[in-house]
C-alpha cells in the first residue's frame, strides 16, 4: 500500500510527503526487505525531500541531514555484507 502511495504524491508533487512514505518503508522490517531495498527507498526518500526544498513545500533541512545520516551508515552496512560475503565458505 505504501508503494503505491508515494508514486501518487510524486505525480501530485507532493515531494514531501513521498519522502515521509519512503523513509517509512526504508525504516520497516521484515525478511522480504532486503538491504538493497532500504537503501533505495532512503535514497528516494532523500531525493523526494530535496525535491520539495527547492519548491520550498517545507524547510526540512533536519529531515535531510537524518536521511543523508542513515544513507552513510547504510552504505556502511553493505559494505560490510559485501566483504562478508566474500569470505570462502569453510567447507
Amino acid at each position: 500500500m505504501l508503494d503505491l502511495l508515494w508514486k501518487h504524491y510524486v505525480k501530485s508533487q507532493n515531494y514531501d510527503k513521498a519522502s515521509v512514505v519512503l523513509y517509512k518503508l526504508a525504516e520497516e522490517r521484515g525478511p522480504q526487505k532486503t538491504l538493497l531495498d532500504r537503501i533505495d527507498f532512503l535514497a528516494g526518500a532523500h531525493t523526494n525531500a530535496s525535491s520539495a526544498q527547492i519548491q520550498h513545500q517545507v524547510n526540512n533541512a533536519d529531515f535531510l541531514r537524518e536521511l543523508e545520516d542513515k544513507q552513510e551508515v547504510m552504505n556502511l552496512q553493505l559494505k560490510v555484507f559485501n566483504e562478508i560475503n566474500r569470505i570462502p565458505d569453510p567447507k
